[in-house]
């Protein structure tokens, strides 16, 4: 695991994620839905924990969870009915919790949808895409995971890659 903040800070945030992933992939699943008790106890305990352990890092990750629901309501902008709210405020979460690397959780969940989406198409036809709806949490989840182990790694690559 490659977190790029305090080790204290890495603990509560990786239990925090774990709780919240679980939740949100459960309730997202059945019910289609991410509610604001779960995002909002999720924001206010990193919001806390990164106070606590790691206050010079808090304005990045603010940033970063700014950054992220300004992304993911301009992906929502044209078709508010193809992702929800809850979706958002998840998003959000992310950045509070990952901060820069959350660009690596959205990249991850939007890569593993498209897949998903491709392969409904390639099931049902194009058509169905229209009015086959997804829970889109348990990519963000999934995301967040792989930005959480790795996303430092993948994010230098990346800009190295600029770099060159």
């Amino acid at each position: 695991m490659v977190f790029p903040h305090p080790p204290a800070l890495a603990i509560y945030i990786a239990v925090l994620l774990v709780l919240l992933f679980v939740g949100v992939t459960i309730v997202d699943v059945r019910e289609r839905r991410i509610p604001n008790s779960m995002t909002g106890l999720a924001a206010l305990g990193a919001v806390l924990s990164g106070l606590l352990y790691d206050e010079a890092g808090q304005p990045s990750r603010l940033i970063a969870a700014f950054a992220a629901v300004a992304f993911l309501l301009a992906v929502r902008a044209p078709r508010p009915a193809g992702l929800g709210l809850g979706d958002v405020k998840l998003a959000g979460v992310l950045g509070l919790c990952l901060g820069p690397v959350v660009a690596v959780a959205l990249a991850v969940a939007f890569l593993a949808g498209s897949v998903v989406a491709a392969g409904v198409a390639l099931r049902f036809g194009w058509r169905a895409l229209r009015t086959t709806t997804v829970p889109f949490g348990p990519y963000l989840a999934g995301g967040g995971v792989v930005a959480f182990v790795v996303g430092q790694p993948l994010l230098n690559v990346y800009t190295g890659l600029l770099g060159s």
